[in-house]
């Protein structure tokens, strides 16, 4: 077997394996990056390449680093941070680039701001507000 073969099918083995820990559908995973389940069960067949940018994108979905998806690092991912099945149902694709969009255009403009103490201030409002809707969701 040719060594892109091998990558190709390695890439696929753990991106599966990471989807699994997470507890996410092909499906699920597909909606997000833009593409069906059927070229998701390709990938991870190893049967379909996958682009550079589409490793990038399944790597931030998947919450692990490429060199681990890749095989060229052993060091597996946390398994912490787990998805639910349903905040990636709600995801369309649409949805999930605008919200990254707007993720990174808060970090850029956070990363503005000199005063440390004022940076420390907006981190501990975020944990608030998320903290109070992680809680209000267990009601």
């Amino acid at each position: 077997m040719e060594r892109e073969q091998l990558i190709e099918r390695k890439i696929g083995e753990r991106m599966r394996r990471r989807r699994v820990e997470l507890g996410l559908t092909q499906e699920q995973v597909g909606q997000v990056i833009g593409v069906s389940y059927q070229q998701i069960q390709k990938f991870e067949r190893g049967a379909n390449r996958v682009s550079a940018a589409r490793l990038i994108l399944i790597a931030e979905r998947l919450r692990t680093d490429i060199d681990w998806l890749c095989g060229t690092s052993d060091t597996h991912p946390p398994p912490g941070g787990r998805i639910t099945r349903d905040a990636w149902a709600d995801r369309t694709p649409d949805a999930a680039i605008q919200a990254e969009r707007a993720a990174l255009d808060l970090v850029r403009q956070f990363a503005q701001i000199d005063q440390g103490s004022v940076r420390s201030a907006l981190g501990g409002l975020v944990r608030a507000v998320v903290e109070r809707r992680s809680s209000a969701r267990r009601v």
